[in-house]
């Protein structure tokens, strides 16, 4: 058994099912909210939950983490998972999450059944209008999970009937500690500065960091700079660094001409301005340097997103 709680030794396995986090101390980042999960096991006071977040910061392995440590053995009878992406109509909460709430199941004194709901912002009004009906008739046998990206199109009654948890993007370090454990555990060679690089490309995702450690891993003997530029996608460092020498020196033509070779590998306007956004941000320069260069390349942005085709400095 792993770390994680995990007994699956198939490298054949998904990685981020095979190393998801088995209880709240495994999880990664978001330790204010993790604290809160805790805090109500502790206390055995639980709350219908609508927790938010961007992708791969581990707002459903949090639900499910809670969920196991609460009901334990009975987890498997006294957990309802729904994705509202691909059930999202009035059809799901009378079919399958109000007979859930309506189940005899009995489980031990204050422990309560529970409906994780993925991916809820997909779910219509008329949907969530039903449920909030379901929350009251049923608040003392069964508790409501709601996870969504962003909470903007979830109606303010399941919002004022719920505890709110806003989850953030996991911090590089983070992400890049879990990391180096399951390449160890999988005995995957890695050079450190990839697999920094291909942290950053992921941009708080952990998630999606592990899939590309797992592309990586099927794809290459070792974890290499070059890898990480094909498997995440993202533009070569040294090209991009040629691109802003030049704007720094003022040769312009040569900074145009450079885009041109970058676009023509198929990066976008976009991801070649994202890029030298990072190079500023990292770079020793004055933080008045900084200010003036962000300016300029948030202007371009600003230029490309309302149309202009072609990327120019001048």
């Amino acid at each position: 058994m792993s770390a994680y709680g995990v007994v699956n030794t198939s490298k054949d396995s998904i990685w981020i099912e095979k190393y998801r986090p088995k209880t709240l101390d495994n999880l990664v980042g978001n330790e204010d909210q993790i604290n809160k999960l805790k805090d109500m096991l502790e206390t055995n006071i639980i709350f219908n939950l609508l927790i938010c977040g961007p992708p791969g910061v581990g707002k459903t392995s949090a639900a499910k983490c809670f969920a196991r440590q609460l009901l334990g053995e009975y987890y498997a009878e006294g957990v309802l998972e729904l994705n509202a992406a691909s059930e999202r109509g009035i059809e799901t909460v009378r079919e399958k999450i109000k007979i859930f709430s309506q189940e005899k199941i009995i489980l031990p004194k204050r422990k309560y059944k529970i409906v994780i709901m993925d991916e809820v912002e997909a779910m219509t009004t008329t949907a969530q209008q039903s449920l909030r009906r379901i929350y009251e008739i049923y608040a003392d046998t069964t508790r409501y999970f709601m996870i969504c990206n962003s909470s903007e199109k979830i109606i303010e009654p399941l919002q004022s009937r719920s505890i709110i948890l806003r989850f953030s993007k996991i911090k590089n370090d983070a992400i890049l500690n879990r990391l180096k454990k399951i390449c160890d555990a999988q005995n995957y060679n890695y050079s450190e500065d990839a697999l920094a690089l291909l942290v950053d490309s992921c941009e708080g995702d952990c998630r999606k960091a592990i899939g590309y450690v797992q592309m990586a891993a099927s794809l290459y003997d070792k974890l290499e700079i070059e890898n990480v530029y094909n498997i995440c996608d993202i533009l070569p460092l040294p090209l991009i660094k040629e691109l802003f020498l030049h704007i720094q020196e003022g040769q312009f033509k040569q900074a145009n001409t450079a885009t041109g070779k970058i676009l023509d590998e198929g990066y976008s306007n976009q991801e070649i301005l994202a890029s030298l956004l990072k190079i500023i941000e990292t770079d020793d320069m004055s933080n008045s340097m900084k200010m003036i260069y962000h300016g300029m390349i948030t202007e371009s942005i600003i230029a490309n997103e309302t149309g202009i085709s072609d990327l120019q400095f001048e």
